[in-house]
């Protein structure tokens, strides 16, 4: 019976909603196969692992280091259970990401309560949407720079008797999750007060007018520090303080790029693109939300203005889309005749 039930849980839907099998779901539903594939092994005269593990060959992973479908189940085969890893993903998301970025889902998972007591351990009930199962977790950590990620991670029954021991340690930690919570760092690190980017931004300025106007150019481990504090600077005031005086958030960006051209390998000039970019993206997402207003248009030809003073020309195919119904007269902006006109033009409409 056990065997019938996860061969059919194998076969949920949300695992084929993914579109790489190392995703949460797809390793999920693999590891339910092989939970199946164990039970009905004593009762079969053929191998079933082989035909299995032969199939999933042919589904490659997106991730060039997960390898294929069957190095995800032979690492599966001694991986952490799907559910050991929602808890330590919980445990993470809690202790690394701002409240703002707190998570209550993982893949089919979800955080039914956390708690911490005053020593610091960390105790989650976890349900799995699927099999309606709860699981209960503590984890103790015992982490530092030197040594990584150190925690024990215990599962415990009903009656909070433990039932499975685990040590995690970096290597344990899945590549997609190691992506997600570079990114809540990345987010966190550029959630930083006006008064303190302001300061850094001027901070910068005169570095950089040091950099450009003298003939003594500082250590490069220096320069690449500021470089990538600069970047921060520049994605802060374009995600988080959006809102300030356009004027003075102009004249420290214009500053802040123009560090990045001085100084800048390639690979940083291409990331000034990719910000600006993305934040032609969050435009064109406020027109469809919000209509065309003052207050857009002047962003969207501010953005424009600035990147192509700087030589820099960002992705506006999204944006353009958002305001060619404005421009076309299929709908009515909010704002002025002239400033949708100039709007358009920035957008290279004729």
């Amino acid at each position: 019976l056990s065997g019938i039930k996860n061969k059919h849980f194998s076969f949920t839907s949300c695992g084929f909603f993914f579109s790489d099998i190392s995703g949460i779901e797809p390793r999920q539903d693999i590891k339910y196969a092989l939970y199946a594939i164990k039970m009905f092994q004593p009762y079969s005269q053929g191998d079933l692992l082989f035909p299995f593990l032969s199939e999933l060959r042919h589904a490659k992973s997106n991730i060039k280091a997960q390898g294929d479908g069957m190095n995800i189940a032979q690492e599966e085969m001694k991986g952490l259970p799907g559910e050991a890893e929602a808890s330590l993903y919980f445990f993470l998301n809690r202790t690394l990401a701002r409240k703002e970025d707190w998570m209550n889902s993982y893949g089919r998972f979800v955080l039914a309560h956390m708690d911490i007591d005053e020593a610091e351990n960390y105790s989650s009930d976890i349900i799995d949407t699927v099999t309606l199962e709860l699981y209960r977790f503590t984890v103790l950590s015992s982490s530092s720079i030197d040594n990584g990620i150190n925690l024990y991670l215990c599962e415990n029954d009903q009656d909070n008797n433990p039932v499975n021991r685990l040590r995690i340690t970096n290597q344990d930690i899945p590549d997609r999750m190691l992506d997600e919570i570079y990114t809540w760092l990345d987010r966190s690190m550029t959630r930083v007060t006006f008064s303190e980017l302001s300061e850094l931004a001027n901070d910068m300025r005169f570095f950089s007018m040091l950099v450009k106007n003298s003939r003594y150019v500082p250590l490069e481990t220096m320069v690449l520090e500021n470089l990538g504090l600069t970047l921060k600077i520049i994605k802060a005031l374009f995600s988080s303080h959006s809102d300030m005086d356009i004027f003075r958030r102009r004249e420290i960006l214009g500053n802040m790029i123009d560090f990045i051209r001085k100084c800048g390998r390639d690979s940083d000039i291409a990331s000034i693109n990719s910000i600006l970019s993305a934040h032609s993206e969050r435009l064109a997402a406020a027109v469809n939300e919000k209509g065309l207003d003052d207050t857009i248009s002047d962003a969207i030809i501010d953005l424009l203005d600035l990147a192509r003073a700087h030589g820099f020309e960002p992705v506006t195919k999204n944006l353009q889309n958002a305001v060619y119904p404005y421009y076309s007269g299929q709908k009515k902006a909010e704002c002025g005749n002239e400033k949708l006109r100039n709007t358009t033009l920035a957008l290279n409409f004729q």
